[in-house]
């Protein structure tokens, strides 16, 4: 005749059990943390990638002398370390330019700088108008909206940029407005665009960065 288990029996029995079941359940955690944290960082992952593959495409355009960093005391130039929490930049009016309404270079013996008049050969800033208002579906826009920075003015960054007049002598020549750099060089790029990224460790300062910038362009 087969005797029943004994207390002490099940009572081990139950403890194995037990013991079995929580590893079972720590391991079962332990998966499926792993599994959220590789959805996590696949999904960030692949947010990353869409906002540098953005970034890239705005920066691609940008004109190189005027992208700069800022914080709340000011902006400067990239190498400058200012613990900077936003990037700004103007973009190239790189529709016109695709266009050919523009040739972007600078006659300089036909220029005349003391009355602010740059002949640039294969230039129509009245056809740029035409296309920059189809571009931005923006019947009032006019030069007022664009400005001209000179491409060799490194070592002068913003103040290398100069706003247009709203007026064209002719085909060739295309008058500038507001305070002439110290030097002018035979590359120069129209912008017409302003941008800016942040951190946003500041709100505040992020806000008032891109006013600032949206008012150059009196957008």
């Amino acid at each position: 005749m087969r005797r029943g288990y004994t207390l002490i029996e099940i009572i081990i029995t139950i403890a194995i059990t037990g013991i079995l079941s929580v590893g079972m359940f720590k391991a079962f955690e332990a998966i499926t943390l792993r599994s959220e944290k590789a959805k996590i960082l696949t999904t960030l992952s692949i947010d990353s990638q869409s906002a540098l593959d953005q970034l890239s495409l705005l920066l691609y355009d940008r004109a190189p002398i005027l992208l700069q960093e800022c914080n709340s005391t000011g902006c400067s130039s990239l190498d400058a370390d200012i613990n900077a929490t936003i990037l700004q930049w103007y973009g190239t009016a790189s529709e016109s330019y695709q266009a050919g309404d523009y040739s972007g270079f600078v006659d300089m013996a036909a220029s005349d700088k003391s009355t602010k008049t740059l002949s640039t050969p294969n230039t129509s800033i009245d056809t740029v108008i035409e296309t920059e208002r189809q571009k931005w579906n923006n019947p009032s826009f006019d030069a007022t909206y664009l400005a001209l920075t000179f491409a060799g003015a490194f070592e002068d960054g913003d103040s290398a940029e100069v706003n247009l007049s709203s007026s064209q002598n002719n085909n060739n020549d295309i008058v500038l407005s507001g305070t002439m750099p110290s030097r002018i060089y035979e590359k120069y790029y129209l912008v017409d665009s302003a941008y800016a990224v942040t951190r946003g460790e500041n709100v505040d300062q992020t806000k008032n960065s891109i006013i600032n910038l949206r008012k150059d362009f009196n957008v």
